[in-house]
């Protein structure tokens, strides 16, 4: 690991003049974006604009006009628009969203019309007034300078610092309507949308269910009830046919809901994309309404006769010690518990973006370094041999050790994706197997071990090279082991249809192979895609 210390300046006379030159097409870009904010304002689908980022941080010097996004928060004037009104407004703002980025292809000369250049994200007064951002840092709306893309003016931030605290679950449904409503709106010059539903067994995508069983959940109410899907479809069906009476695309909602829930007749298996953000909405709804007042933490602590002590400095902790060792038979070495208590700490220390999350150690024979340091002449034939052993396994774990790292770093992050249901050591005990058989993979060196399995995403094969095979069979040590063989509708669900064994020693590894070998030719693929890629039960299958 390469070490590099920065000394910070201070003070003007040390500060050195910025190397960084501003790209001259950016005042271009800025006023484009003006012109386009004050019509789609004057046509009522926005009440305010405001540019944040690169193209506002720094004076814009870091803006680079052939790569960097130009983000933008709107504020849409949704307060007395009901459900599918917002929906058709939502239609309307990505219309006029092609138009915008058009004329930016042509400003800032990009070379491929394929990739949207405006990153814009609707928000509504209530989600203002709460800091809510879809990717969870309310730091963007309270302390990141903006440009008021409507007056012209410099803000410190689009929302006060002492917003309205919600419930964890609450900011997460939140965050999730944000994203769903500017995903909705990731459109290109050419038109090109990334706003797709995969298939669903359920009668509705499951991620759906289970928000609208959170967002009707009442307070007090058991954990295991909070997120039922069985509680969240009823609620779901409720809160449709309660708006099909005076709504004509409700209606046809409950009527295709119905179907898919049994009733008569023939409809598309997939719900539809209006259907999918009138969902949202009504999960926003549920949400919004137990807030129905925008009150406010006070900004300083309330007048008191008893002097208050001043707070004590909270210094950044040092992260959580969280090791995993390479055993000389390229498995994952050590105690189970210690394992399963690395695993822990590891997955805290992401949480709270300490680096590095963990650390690995290779196991070696116990004359290693003796060995190493000793003159050839003085060795035996079979210590010269041992000698040459201990020096190709350093090299090959130097020259694997990113790939190894990278790996599990993959494989903690998204381990509640990679096993709904999962959690506590159940979950960790998974994981565990997943790096055993991930270091397993690693050695071998191949990308793809391959098996009779053909694994594929629906959401972006075959357009993107997320593809692979896999074995039925867990692989663990380099070795395959027998199990119990799962239930195969040919083309099913790769989570429904394999055990939690199978998909963490086979499937698992080779998904994160996959992902590591191709990332390059995946790097335009967003954060986001990358969330959906390695939620666990969108992937399908088929024979090789």
């Amino acid at each position: 690991m390469i070490h590099v210390q920065v000394r910070m300046m201070t003070g003007p006379a040390d500060t050195p003049p910025s190397p960084l030159i501003r790209s001259p097409m950016l005042d271009r870009a800025i006023e484009a974006l003006t012109s386009w904010s004050q019509t789609v304002a004057d046509q009522g689908l926005i009440g305010g604009a405001w540019l944040f980022g690169s193209a506002v941080n720094d004076d814009g010097l870091r803006f680079d006009a052939d790569t960097s996004d130009l983000d933008v928060i709107v504020e849409v004037p949704w307060d007395s628009l009901g459900v599918s009104g917002r929906v058709a407004a939502l239609h309307h703002l990505r219309n006029a969203k092609i138009d915008l980025e058009q004329t930016l292809l042509k400003i800032l000369q990009r070379g491929s019309a394929d990739d949207q250049i405006v990153s814009l994200v609707p928000v509504t007064s209530w989600e203002r007034a709460h800091a809510v951002h879809k990717d969870g840092n309310s730091a963007i709306l309270t302390d990141t300078p903006a440009i008021d893309l409507l007056s012209g003016g410099r803000l410190a931030g689009l929302a006060d610092a002492s917003h309205t605290v919600l419930a964890p679950p609450h900011r997460g449904l939140a965050q999730l309507v944000q994203k769903t409503r500017a995903g909705f709106l990731a459109i290109s010059a050419n038109g090109r949308v990334r706003f797709a539903i995969a298939a669903h067994a359920d009668p509705v995508p499951k991620e759906l269910i289970r928000s609208f069983a959170m967002a009707t959940a009442d307070p007090g109410m058991p954990a295991a009830e909070t997120t039922d899907l069985a509680r969240g479809l009823r609620e779901l069906t409720l809160a449709v046919a309660a708006g099909a009476s005076d709504d004509r695309a409700m209606h046809a909602y409950g009527v295709w809901l119905g179907v898919r829930q049994g009733a008569r007749g023939k409809v598309a298996p997939v719900i539809s994309v209006q259907d999918y953000l009138a969902t949202i909405e009504m999960i926003f709804d549920r949400v919004a309404r137990q807030y129905p007042a925008v009150t406010v933490l006070p900004a300083d602590p309330p007048p008191s006769a008893t002097p208050i002590a001043a707070p004590v400095p909270v210094t950044r902790p040092a992260p959580l010690p969280a090791e995993f060792v390479v055993s000389l038979k390229d498995t994952l070495g050590g105690r189970v518990a210690d394992n399963l208590r690395a695993i822990a700490a590891a997955r805290e220390n992401m949480r709270a973006r300490l680096t590095p999350a963990f650390t690995l150690r290779a196991e070696e024979h116990p004359r290693a370094d003796a060995l190493l340091a000793a003159d050839d002449r003085g060795l035996s034939d079979a210590d010269h041999a041992l000698k040459l052993k201990v020096f190709a396994r350093r090299t090959q774990l130097q020259a694997r050790q990113a790939r190894l790292t990278d790996g599990i770093d993959l494989i903690l992050y998204h381990g509640g994706t990679l096993f709904p249901g999962h959690r506590g050591k159940a979950l960790f005990r998974l994981l565990a197997r997943c790096i055993d058989a991930w270091i397993a993979h690693a050695a071998i060196g191949l990308v793809n071990i391959g098996g009779g399995i053909e694994a594929w995403h629906p959401g972006f094969y075959p357009d993107e090279p997320l593809a692979f095979s896999f074995s039925d069979l867990p692989r663990t040590g380099g070795r395959l082991l027998t199990g119990e063989p799962p239930t195969r509708p040919w083309e099913g669900d790769v989570h429904g249809n394999f055990s939690p064994d199978v998909l963490a020693g086979s499937f698992v590894p080779e998904l994160v192979s996959i992902w590591l070998h191709r990332r390059d030719r995946l790097a335009h693929l967003t954060r986001d895609d990358r969330e959906v890629v390695f939620m666990i039960d969108r992937w399908r299958y088929g024979p090789r």
